[in-house]
């Protein structure tokens, strides 16, 4: 009887938990692909500062300094540093200690190069705009402020090249 009981228990757990994975799956996007860029507002090393439409393609990296795989995309980028000019890149943190902190990682391609800016941003807020709270999660944009592209999780060094590339020739459609 008790085994009956906890097997009954169990299966309305995991019908629960499955109504409830398909609903999240079902909610609907905050910015899908096709969207315009919101004016987006964070803190650079310098004070508040907010993200706008500047006609030029733009890419929005939200990433935390404890995910390990940020880390690794980080790298990608710091790598990647001299090869995508002509776009702007954003790397939003929800951190609000990263220009305190020392992480220990090498970015001085990053943190040299003028398209490049660091910023802090407020969980809620970022969620405001883009729903996820997945990192690395990246965001990229034509010239006419357009979504073209979302990745989750660590993107390869060739696949954010390609994706720069086809920004900044104009190529890139709007597209998941």
């Amino acid at each position: 009887m008790v085994v009956m009981k906890t097997y009954i228990i169990g299966f309305f757990f995991m019908v629960f938990v499955s109504l409830l994975a398909v609903f999240l799956l079902l909610e609907k996007e905050k910015l899908p692909v096709g969207s315009k860029l919101p004016a987006i507002n964070y803190t650079n090393a310098r004070g508040p500062a907010s993200i706008k439409n500047t006609n030029m393609p733009l890419i929005i990296v939200y990433f935390r300094m404890s995910c390990e795989h940020c880390r690794y995309q980080l790298t990608v980028f710091n790598n990647l540093a001299d090869h995508i000019k002509g776009i702007d890149i954003y790397f939003l943190t929800p951190e609000s200690d990263f220009f305190k902190m020392s992480y220990g990682i090498k970015l001085e391609n990053l943190t040299h190069a003028k398209n490049i800016t660091f910023g802090i941003i407020e969980k809620e807020s970022f969620g405001q705009h883009f729903a996820t709270q997945a990192t690395p999660s990246l965001y990229f944009f034509n010239n006419h402020g357009t979504l073209v592209k979302k990745l989750h999780g660590e993107t390869k060094a060739e696949k954010i090249y390609l994706l720069c590339n086809s920004l900044t020739s104009g190529r890139t459609q709007s597209r998941q």
